[in-house]
C-alpha cells in the first residue's frame, strides 16, 4: 500500500541522485516510518534499503543493477517496494502486481499473434517508454509461463528497463516441480546474472501489526464457520438470488450482486475455468466480496487450489473487503499441495475469525 507515502519522499528521490548511498536519507525515512508503526527494521530490510539507495544514485547514469527481493510472507517486501517506487526520480515508472501484468501479457500476445514480434508489440502497449518497472509478488505456476518468462526477462533487459521484483521464493525455489525445474533454469540464471538477489528477513510479521491492519479494507473482513443462519444474519449475508455475470465474454455465476457487493459460491469461482484476469475485472466492479462454501481445500483439484490462491492474491492486492464462509475452522480448510498456500493462510489469517461461539463484531 502506498497511500500513506508522502510527497516529500519524491523530493528525497531528487536528492538521492547526488547523495552518497552511505548517507542514505532513504534508510532514515524507512526507519522513521517503521518506528511510527511500532517496530524496528530488520537487518535484512536494512541491507535491502542500502542497496535500493545505491541503485537510485546510479539511475541517472543508466547503470543501476536490477533487484530481486525474496522472503517469507509478511516481512515487508511490498512495503519496501512501495517506498522505493515513490522515491524513484523519474516519471516513466510502473508498479504492477505480477498476476495482473502477466494476465494482460497473455491477452496482448494473443491479440498480436500474427505479428512477427507479438511480445514486443505487447510490451510497447503495456509499458510504453517505462524505465523503472516494479513487480510485486512474482511467482511461476506452470512450464508454459516459465518458457514465456525467459523471453520476457530478456526483452525487458534488452530495453534497458530497471526491474525491482518481490517474491516469496529465492530464484532457485521458483517452479520447484522436478518435471519442469530444469527447463526453468535459464530464467533462474538470467535473474541471478542480471539482478542483485536479496533476502528480506526478520522475526516480525509486518502484516500483523495493528498500524498496518487499520490501513486495509481486506483485513476488516471475516472468516466465518460453519456459516449457520445466525452468523449469516450477523454478517449481513444476503439471501442467494443467483445471477449470471458476463466477465471477459463468458458467464460466471454469482449468488448475489447488489451495487458494489457481490457473493459467489466457492465452486463457481474455483472449480470452474476462471482465470486471474477474470478476478481482476470483478475486483474492479465490486468492493465487498462474500465467498461462500469453502470446505477442505486439500480435497479439491490442484487447479481449484491454485485458483483460490490467485483469487485471494488479487483481492488482497486490490484491497477489497472479503468475507469467507467456510464449513470448518480456517486451519482445517487450507490444506493442499500448492506451495503458494502459505501466502493464502497468512492473508486469510488476518481476517476477523468468527466461530460457533464468537460474534461477528
Amino acid at each position: 500500500m502506498s497511500a500513506w507515502i508522502p510527497s516529500p519522499l519524491r523530493q528525497l528521490g531528487q536528492r538521492l541522485r547526488t547523495a552518497s548511498p552511505a548517507q542514505s536519507e532513504l534508510l532514515a525515512w524507512f526507519e522513521d516510518k517503521a518506528r511510527s508503526r511500532g517496530y524496528q527494521l530488520s537487518d535484512g530490510q536494512r541491507r535491502v534499503i542500502h542497496s535500493m539507495a545505491e541503485q537510485l544514485a546510479r539511475l541517472p547514469g543508466g547503470e543501476p543493477r536490477s533487484l530481486y527481493l525474496y522472503g517469507s510472507v509478511g516481512r515487508g517486501k511490498s512495503w519496501l517496494l512501495d517506498g522505493f517506487f515513490q522515491a524513484v526520480p523519474v516519471d516513466a515508472k510502473r508498479r504492477l502486481h505480477f498476476h495482473d501484468f502477466f494476465a494482460r501479457l497473455h491477452q496482448g500476445m494473443h491479440r498480436h499473434r500474427l505479428l512477427d514480434d507479438a511480445l514486443g508489440a505487447t510490451l510497447d502497449e503495456l509499458l510504453g517508454d517505462c524505465q523503472v518497472l516494479c513487480f510485486d509478488e512474482f511467482h511461476v505456476h506452470d512450464i508454459g509461463d516459465a518458457m514465456l518468462l525467459t523471453r520476457l526477462f530478456n526483452a525487458l533487459f534488452a530495453r534497458g528497463i530497471f526491474l525491482l521484483v518481490t517474491s516469496n521464493y529465492a530464484p532457485a525455489g521458483l517452479l520447484p516441480n522436478p518435471l519442469y525445474h530444469e527447463r526453468f533454469l535459464p530464467v533462474i540464471r538470467l535473474i541471478e546474472g542480471r539482478m542483485n538477489v536479496l533476502e528480506v528477513g526478520g522475526d516480525t510479521d509486518f502484516r500483523s501489526l495493528p498500524a498496518n491492519r487499520e490501513h486495509q479494507r481486506f483485513t476488516q473482513g471475516h472468516y466465518a464457520w460453519p456459516g449457520d443462519a445466525a452468523q449469516r444474519q450477523a454478517l449481513n449475508v444476503p439471501n442467494p438470488q443467483p445471477i449470471m455475470l458476463e466477465v471477459n465474454k463468458r458467464n460466471v455465476r454469482a449468488l448475489s450482486s447488489d451495487g458494489r457487493q457481490v457473493m459467489f459460491a466457492f465452486d463457481d469461482l474455483c472449480e470452474q475455468p476462471t482465470a486471474v484476469i477474470d478476478y481482476l475485472v470483478l475486483a474492479g466492479q465490486y468492493d465487498a466480496w462474500i465467498i461462500d462454501g469453502l470446505d477442505d481445500l486439500s480435497e479439491c483439484s490442484l487447479a481449484a487450489q491454485q485458483r483460490f490462491v490467485n483469487l485471494v492474491d488479487v483481492l488482497y492486492d486490490q484491497d477489497r473487503q472479503v468475507t469467507v464462509i467456510g464449513r470448518r475452522p480456517l486451519e482445517d480448510s487450507l490444506g493442499g499441495a500448492i506451495a503458494d498456500l502459505m501466502r493464502t493462510r497468512s492473508r486469510l489469517g488476518q481476517l476477523h475469525q468468527v466461530g460457533p461461539d464468537s460474534s461477528a463484531g
